[in-house]
C-alpha cells in the first residue's frame, strides 16, 4: 500500500461496539481508500481485504453488488452492516454500511450509492507521484504556524499537524471519530461555506479556520459548536478576557470546556 485515507459519517453518534450488538441505533458509513503500486496489486489487496475479514466469523454471508461486479462484500443476516471491498484503478474501497433495520436490499443500495460518486471522485483525481510526494508542502498558506501547538513548533504531519482544505477537513475522520462518527456533515457544510472557510488548520491543541472576512468569523463561531450539540454539550460561560468567543464542555469525550474564539 502507497497510503490511505479514511472517513466516516452517521446520523447519530453510537458507539459502533453497540451496531455489533444489533442495537440498531444509527444509520452511517465508515470508509477507506487505499492506493496501491498498480492496478494488479489493488485488485488483490481487495480480495485479501475481504477474505480476511470473512473469516473472522463463522455467520458472515457472501453478497453481491449488482452494479460492481469486482465488489467484494458480506454481512452478518443478524447484524446491520454490510462491509465491502471494492478496487478502482490503483485504488481500493473499503466501505461499512450501517443500518437500523436487517435489510440487505437496504445496505447493497447504500454501497452502491456510495461506490458511484466515489469512483467518480477518483477519476477525476490526479494522483502525486511516489517520488514527488517530498514536493507536497505540510503548510502552503502558513496557517499552522498560526495555531497553538504542544511543543510551540509544528509538528510532523504524522502526529497529526494539518492543514486541510475545506472538503478535506469536513471528510477527516479523527481518532475519537472511530467511536463516535461524524455527525451532520450537510449542517457543516452549509456553516462553512457561509463563512467561506477554505483551510482548516488543526494540531492537538487547537483547530484555526480560516474565513474570508471579520463579520463571517463571528458567525462561524456563533454557528459552529452549536452543530449536533443536543444532549452531547453544556455551555459555559467563556473567559472574561476572551472576546468574541463561545465555550463549552464536550460530555462525550469527557474533556475539560473547549473554547471555541475569534481570533485577529
Amino acid at each position: 500500500m502507497v497510503l490511505g485515507f479514511v472517513s466516516s459519517a452517521s446520523d447519530k453518534s453510537t458507539p459502533l461496539a453497540n451496531a455489533r450488538d444489533s442495537s440498531k441505533d444509527r444509520e452511517g458509513l465508515f470508509v477507506a481508500v487505499s492506493r496501491f503500486p498498480d492496478e494488479r496489486s489493488a485488485t488483490s489487496a481487495a480480495t485479501e481485504m475481504n477474505d480476511a475479514d470473512f473469516s473472522w466469523n463463522p455467520d458472515n454471508v457472501a453478497v453481491q453488488l449488482p452494479r460492481y461486479a469486482q465488489a467484494k462484500a458480506h454481512w452478518r443476516p443478524s447484524v446491520p452492516t454490510l462491509g465491502s471491498t471494492t478496487p478502482h484503478g490503483v485504488f481500493v474501497i473499503s466501505i461499512l454500511a450501517e443500518q437500523r433495520d436487517t435489510n440487505i436490499q437496504a445496505l447493497v443500495e447504500m454501497t452502491q450509492k456510495y461506490l458511484d460518486a466515489e469512483t467518480k471522485a477518483l477519476d477525476g483525481f490526479t494522483s502525486t507521484p511516489r517520488d514527488k510526494f517530498n514536493t507536497l508542502r505540510q503548510d502552503p498558506d502558513r496557517l499552522l504556524v498560526r495555531t497553538l501547538h504542544a511543543d510551540m513548533v509544528v509538528q510532523r504531519p504524522s502526529s497529526g499537524d494539518l492543514n486541510y482544505t475545506r472538503r478535506g477537513f469536513l471528510n477527516k475522520t479523527s481518532r475519537s471519530s472511530f467511536v463516535a462518527f461524524v455527525t451532520n456533515q450537510a449542517g457543516r457544510h452549509q456553516i462553512m461555506t457561509e463563512a467561506q472557510v477554505d483551510r482548516v488548520a488543526v494540531s492537538a491543541l487547537s483547530t484555526v479556520y480560516r474565513t474570508n472576512s471579520v463579520a463571517a468569523a463571528h458567525k462561524f463561531v456563533s454557528d459552529y459548536p452549536r452543530i449536533d450539540a443536543e444532549g452531547f454539550r453544556r455551555d459555559y460561560d467563556p473567559p472574561l478576557n476572551v472576546g468574541d468567543s463561545y465555550c463549552y464542555e464536550d460530555l462525550r469525550a469527557g474533556l475539560s470546556p473547549v473554547n471555541e474564539s475569534v481570533q485577529f
